[in-house]
């Protein structure tokens, strides 16, 4: 019996397209150790150690065969019901960006998946956008904004 429950999504892994290549790893896995006798040999040590980094980083401790194929069925309904939040910026974000905006969301939701667009016409900041709400924080819309309240035109 699998003590397996996805909780929370490892800020490293931020939307769909990781998602994905990880389920196909661990189908590939669990339909190799299904088809192999070698897999009886392993300690779970051994296991976790044959996978790469970003799967491991869903696992505190030893797991087992059951762990791996939970994780797939739980990474699979992620997919299909968690919400998707698209964050718009002026240029494509570094690894260091990307980790610091997922941390911020996934303090408001767990489980929420995040994909980064670029659009350099926004000039800075960002566009945040869910299935419900859009929240335009970029220079652009300040700007716009402004030209308008202050009942001056800026030729921008």
């Amino acid at each position: 019996m699998s003590k397996f429950s996805l909780k929370i999504i490892p800020n490293e892994i931020s939307g769909t397209a990781q998602i994905y290549l990880i389920i196909s790893f661990l189908d590939k896995f669990l339909k190799d150790a299904k088809s192999s006798e070698r897999i009886k040999d392993y300690g779970n040590n051994t296991i976790k150690d044959s996978m790469p980094e970003l799967v491991q980083s869903f696992f505190d401790e030893n797991i087992s065969l059951e762990d791996i194929a939970d994780l797939k069925t739980n990474l699979e309904n992620v997919i299909n019901r968690s919400p998707v939040i698209t964050i718009t910026l002026s240029d494509i974000p570094d690894r260091s960006m990307k980790l610091k905006l997922v941390s911020w969301l996934r303090n408001i939701n767990p489980i929420c998946l995040i994909e980064f667009l670029s659009d350099p016409t926004i000039i800075g900041g960002l566009i945040i956008r869910s299935d419900r709400r859009r929240y335009d924080l970029s220079l652009r819309n300040k700007l716009e904004n402004n030209k308008y309240n202050q009942g001056v035109l800026l030729d921008v």
